[in-house]
């Protein structure tokens, strides 16, 4: 949606990744009459907020500028240079591409809200800062309460996998306390086998992992007795969805087996990791 919405802006005259909020701000005065024709040619909106860019139409991929002739033909001429006047037709391809994001957003935010039956939404990203669809998914949306974080632009994107100051912390004493069976998996893992990086007790998130790795997006647990006793189910169960919830799969496995034979552990993990990288 971002990528459409800078197409607009670099179409209209204005800078990418800095003008957005210049078509923003120009679309109440015009009026969307090329709404249809953006979801007829270039967009291909589904229900859920999904949705595919005809990219016969963009040249963001292979050059310097966002739109093609395709595009230009399409909206009537060629795009607007800096510091041109603009037209009345400025104004209506800003109100008609912002017509277009709202109904994106109000589309994702139904289906998300559809999906989790949660009440409050948080927002990131780059069209998180654009106020004036916020404001009418929180009029017209289903959702109690929108919550914008403060990195809402593309800087922000990684806000779920920040690292808290004392989940490092954490992770570097871990890193001094190993268990025995952790020690005996990182001396076979340590030296990147198969172009493979593994990290050992490393911090996501609020938590950290045994062995992690990056790659194929695989935390690695040795399980050992503790991890059967009192609240420890409870929480590894609550890790577990929060990892998966950012496209992180959790594996486990018994202490007691690497203590075994830490050699055809290690040479297993190798061997699934290239599986999934392909």
């Amino acid at each position: 949606a971002g990528l459409l919405y800078s197409a607009f802006t670099d179409y209209c005259g204005f800078r990418v990744n800095s003008g957005e909020y210049k078509l923003m701000g120009l679309a109440p005065y015009g009026t969307p009459r090329f709404r249809d024709l953006i979801l007829d040619e270039l967009v291909d909106l589904r229900d859920d907020g999904s949705f595919r860019l005809d990219q016969r139409y963009f040249a963001y991929r292979s050059g310097t500028r966002m739109t093609n002739r395709r595009f230009h033909r399409l909206f009537g001429g060629p795009s607007r240079r800096a510091g041109e006047p603009l037209t009345d037709r400025h104004a209506d391809l800003a109100a008609s591409v912002q017509a277009v994001i709202e109904e994106i957003v109000l589309a994702v935010a139904g289906h998300a809200r559809d999906v989790t039956g949660e009440r409050r939404l948080c927002l990131a990203g780059g069209v998180a800062l654009n106020a004036v669809a916020n404001g009418r998914l929180l009029r017209e949306g289903p959702f109690d309460d929108v919550w914008v974080q403060p990195a809402a632009g593309d800087a922000g994107g990684g806000w779920a996998m920040a690292k808290p100051l004392r989940t490092i912390l954490r992770a570097r004493r871990q890193r001094r306390e190993m268990s025995k069976p952790e020690v005996m998996l990182w001396q076979q893992l340590r030296g990147n086998p198969q172009g493979l990086r593994f990290r050992r007790q490393h911090p996501i998130g609020p938590f950290v992992l045994d062995f992690y790795c990056a790659s194929v997006n695989l935390a690695i647990e040795v399980d050992g007795l503790v991890h059967d006793m009192g609240d420890q189910p409870e929480f590894d169960e609550k890790r577990g969805k929060w990892l998966a919830d950012q496209g992180v799969e959790v594996l486990g496995i018994p202490a007691i087996d690497v203590l075994r034979n830490p050699v055809e552990i290690a040479d297993a993990l190798v061997r699934l990791c290239i599986s999934r990288r392909g």
